[in-house]
């Protein structure tokens, strides 16, 4: 039996997360983790592509894309730095993916990667687990707006 390419299992996972199950999505995911970081710095890619598929097709190419953050206590601007550090990689990581900054997302993965090892954390697994229910959001979104079929 042939392992499927890292873009068809991404879909495959993605597909499972719009069923209903995320968690057999990441189980699917994770042989490509297993393999180091650099297969996880693709699947992150592939997943920060596919959370940010909306926003690009919306506003189109040369569109730069910030990242706002908002208190969930008082609605009042915040820092992505009071964030969890999970949450604040896989906002970052998408941000500058989207606007095409490769160096900066690779920057990104290389310093939080580097840190996750050095303390045993599972921050990078959270982390990425983020970036894969942002994506399956992304995919929901476009299904109900396009309708089934298309």
């Amino acid at each position: 039996m042939s392992t499927p390419h890292p873009p068809d299992l991404v879909t495959q996972a993605i597909t499972l997360g719009i069923l209903g199950n995320q968690d057999a999505g990441c189980a699917l995911l994770q042989p490509l983790v297993d393999q180091g970081p650099e297969s996880t710095y693709v699947l992150l890619g592939m997943l920060a592509e596919a959370a940010s598929l909306a926003a690009r097709e919306e506003n189109g190419p040369n569109t730069f894309y910030g990242l706002e953050v908002t208190s969930a206590i008082d609605g009042r601007a915040a820092s992505a730095d009071d964030l969890p550090a999970p949450l604040r990689f896989a906002a970052q990581f998408c941000t500058v993916w989207t606007n095409d900054d490769r160096a900066a997302a690779r920057a990104l993965f290389d310093v939080f990667v580097g840190e996750s090892n050095r303390t045993g954390s599972p921050a990078l697994g959270q982390a990425i687990g983020i970036v894969y229910g942002m994506a399956v959001a992304t995919a929901q979104h476009l299904v109900m707006e396009r309708g089934p079929g298309r």
